[in-house]
């Protein structure tokens, strides 16, 4: 049985019910089941956490939903097919228009990455290391502990892996599209082609853009996305009033302070990390068990 945006009715009941104001009209998010499978109660839970979840992460970036929904979101999920729960952002043409669409994989009660691709849908950047950066932040502190790349861990703890390892990759040696991240688009959807590369980049921007929020606030994070617009730019001087290489020094800084209070964890992920980096973030994931 395949559930679509015909239930929206259910879903405006659910939010109604539970007290929570739908901050966007219905019309530009639309929620759908792939799986087919899913109850009308399942999918009216799914659909009232999806939109609950857009309004939180547009909150949390103190941004206008209403203004920020100038394109259509398309909010699915879909069965894991036996892989890492996760959820993608991408485009596609839907009736002759470029929609947004944020997609499910697997664990639609606790979605991973799904606060990461709805920061994604409301800030789409042709840089990936921005899109990363923004989406890690609102991960760690709205979304699932268990999402790649922490993978029930902290990017900080990864970072300190890979400097260890002999691993780390300079932040001004991270490209901006989906090559340079052991990915590709296959069937016009993001495909992961190295884990390895995979993890080490996402990890290095989760790592950063944490620190840079932390450290200067999300309104400088959202100042810099907007000045990094302009194609091949990324205005790390003009926004946070230092290069990027003395901002890369006290990052690193800080990570390595923080990992000097928990070597035994540091020391247990990198034995991981060297056993083989493709698989690290389910070994961590199995290692909470």
């Amino acid at each position: 049985m395949k559930i679509t945006g015909c239930l929206l009715i259910v879903i405006w009941l659910a939010f109604s019910l539970s007290g929570i104001a739908l901050a966007a009209p219905l019309s530009q998010v639309t929620v759908t089941d792939l799986t087919h499978r899913m109850t009308p109660e399942a999918y009216a839970s799914f659909a009232n956490t999806a939109r609950l979840s857009l309004q939180r992460v547009a909150e949390y970036w103190n941004v206008d939903l209403n203004a920020a929904l100038s394109e259509p979101i398309f909010i699915e999920i879909m069965n894991s097919s036996g892989h890492l729960p996760t959820s993608l952002f991408f485009f596609r043409a839907e009736n002759n228009q470029k929609v947004k669409v944020v997609r499910v994989i697997g664990a639609a009660e606790s979605p991973r990455q799904f606060a990461h691709k709805l920061t994604s849908a409301l800030f789409p950047h042709q840089d990936k290391l921005i899109r990363n950066m923004m989406g890690e932040v609102a991960e760690r502190d709205l979304g699932n502990r268990a999402s790649f790349p922490a993978c029930s861990k902290s990017a900080d703890e990864w970072v300190a892996v890979l400097i260890k390892t002999g691993s780390y990759i300079p932040l001004s040696q991270i490209g901006t599209d989906h090559a340079d991240w052991g990915m590709a688009i296959v069937n016009n959807l993001p495909a992961i082609r190295d884990r390895k590369r995979q993890h080490i980049r996402y990890a290095e921007a989760g790592s950063f853009g944490q620190y840079l929020v932390d450290r200067f606030g999300k309104t400088k994070m959202i100042e810099f996305y907007w000045q990094a617009k302009i194609p091949s730019h990324r205005p790390w001087q003009e926004v946070f009033g230092l290069p990027l290489e003395e901002l890369e020094q006290q990052w690193l800084a800080q990570v390595n302070q923080r990992a000097a209070a928990s070597p035994e964890t540091i020391a247990a992920l990198a034995s991981i990390w060297r056993s083989n980096p493709q698989t690290a973030c389910y070994q961590a994931l199995n290692s909470e068990r």
